[in-house]
């Protein structure tokens, strides 16, 4: 059975710390110990993580290599909807081009400049449900109204 001290061992010969068949010193071996528990502590925390992975699919012209991403460019998305508080509302049907995701920068009459959105609510974003509700940033009251998103 591995020990943590072997672990420790092996860890240091990988880095060079030490040479094949030498041992850690006794202080060495306490700091590479105190090393192992705060990485396992910091493993123990990532299952209380939410990852986050979306995807989204662009439609593509056929002999066209490149894309633009940002304000006028072909991947982002464009859509109607309304924002009270922090809370983005798109109906059903309301996504007219891409797909709505979380990091998005909006525009559009009404908007503050630099809004984002932070979180999904009801919508799951991308070409799935684009209709629902999502969290933006900044705070702000803007009625229906047509938005660019970009990246």
């Amino acid at each position: 059975m591995t020990t943590p001290f072997d672990i420790i061992s092996r860890a240091m010969k990988d880095i060079g710390a030490i040479a094949a068949g030498e041992v850690p010193t006794a202080d060495e071996a306490q700091d590479g110990l105190d090393m192992l528990n705060d990485m396992l502590a910091q493993w123990s925390n990532e299952n209380m993580m939410v990852f986050y992975r979306s995807e989204i699919i662009f439609k593509t012209t056929q002999n066209q290599v490149q894309y633009t991403i940002g304000p006028s460019g072909q991947m982002g998305a464009t859509f109607t909807g309304s924002i009270s508080g922090n809370t983005l509302t798109v109906p059903a049907n309301g996504v007219t081009a891409g797909g709505i995701n979380i990091g998005m920068t909006l525009s559009g009459t009404g908007i503050t400049a630099g809004t984002r959105i932070v979180a999904f609510k009801t919508g799951a974003g991308g070409d799935v449900n684009e209709g629902g509700t999502y969290t933006v940033s900044p705070s702000q009251t803007a009625s229906s109204t047509t938005i660019t998103a970009y990246y």
